[in-house]
């Protein structure tokens, strides 16, 4: 039973991280995707990624799209 509840906790540790991981890289994708949209003009993209900066969760969403 012991090592039944080891597996599922290594399984919730490594799930966590791995989405952690993925939100921190979409969060800089939309960092740069930001930075090479600046000399264009303004967009409904340019605003939503503009949000994403500031509202972290949406803008590690945001930032794989």
């Amino acid at each position: 039973m012991k090592r039944r509840a080891s597996h599922l906790a290594a399984a919730i540790g490594l799930a966590y991280v791995t989405v952690l991981v993925l939100a921190v890289i979409g969060y800089v994708m939309n960092l740069v995707k930001l930075v090479g949209m600046m000399d264009g003009g303004v967009t409904a993209m340019l605003v939503i990624r503009l949000v994403g900066i500031v509202a972290a969760p949406f803008g590690a969403l945001i930032g794989w799209f």
